[in-house]
């Protein structure tokens, strides 16, 4: 129980950490371009990153101690050379498809730092860079075996960072226009641009992953071993068969475009309603003070 608290522990502070890090970077310099999030688009993602967060601190020790001492310091070259070169990746990524995403905004465009929130091609590939960062993040730094439980023993971790990991992708394939739409994406400028950001977010996903496990073949190689020899062919099984079943459930549940424009028509008229009653009491309020 002490080792998988301390191993918990360390995995939350490399977790937090690198959030944070991306989080200054959105709320800092990208706010200066204009870049803010949806309402629908910040519950949804909120509600799933909360339910990671409360799954991976209540992670549980195995039933056999390892020989594997775990690290003890946030500071061991493993793990901080780890996190500052999976910000690094990240911070070049966000930075290439923000670029990317800069050459197809209109000529003279300003960005309204006070303005409400307006879909664009901007904010619509910072929320999908973001959100895959946030996935990765957490099945990269999870620490698991030999230690305590991994991703795969861990379901409520597991079915919620597979969520947002397909839903995401679903995003960037643009596959449901009318989920985009409803979720304040925008359609992509052309295929290409489209392509390239489906590549980019793989090459982030792809090489903090190997990045992070070079850093423990080299400094720590017995517990990377020791991770290895844990894992079975029935846990690669188990994490494909659930991408496999909630992709399913998901694009079953979701995959109605029809259903997504009339959800989009219904607040349109609920909207158009709470005006109209906004501007009846304002109208009446001002009669009412003309008469006194």
């Amino acid at each position: 129980q002490g080792r998988c608290t301390l191993v918990t522990s360390i995995q939350m502070y490399q977790i937090l950490a690198l959030n944070c890090l991306i989080s200054a970077y959105s709320l800092s310099v990208l706010y200066l371009d204009g870049v803010k999030y949806g309402d629908t688009q910040m519950t949804a993602m909120g509600m799933l990153g909360s339910v990671s967060f409360m799954s991976v601190s209540r992670s549980k020790p195995l039933n056999k101690l390892s020989s594997v001492r775990p690290l003890t310091s946030i500071f061991h070259p493993s793990l901080f050379i780890s996190l500052l070169g999976q910000f690094t990746v990240h911070l070049v990524t966000m930075m290439v498809a923000v670029k990317a995403a800069k050459d197809h905004l209109p000529e003279g465009y300003e960005a309204d730092l006070d303005g409400r929130f307006q879909p664009g091609i901007l904010n619509s590939v910072v929320f999908l860079v973001t959100n895959v960062q946030q996935v990765t993040v957490f099945v990269v730094n999870l620490q698991g075996r030999p230690f305590m439980n991994g991703l795969t023993e861990n379901r409520p971790l597991l079915w919620s960072l597979a969520a947002t990991f397909i839903l995401t992708f679903m995003f960037a394939s643009e596959s449901l226009p009318g989920l985009n739409k409803y979720f304040q994406l925008v359609p992509f400028p052309s295929d290409d641009f489209r392509d390239f950001i489906l590549k980019i977010l793989a090459a982030d996903v792809c090489l903090t992953f190997m990045l992070d496990r070079l850093m423990k073949f080299i400094f720590c190689r017995e517990i990377l071993v020791a991770s290895l020899e844990g894992t079975t062919m029935k846990d690669v099984f188990s994490l494909v068969k659930t991408f496999v079943v909630i992709g399913g459930i998901m694009y079953a549940l979701l995959g109605n475009d029809e259903q997504w424009e009339e959800m989009l028509r219904e607040e349109g008229r609920l909207e158009g309603e709470d005006m109209l009653l906004n501007e009846t009491n304002v109208n009446g309020t001002n009669i009412t003070e003309l008469a006194l």
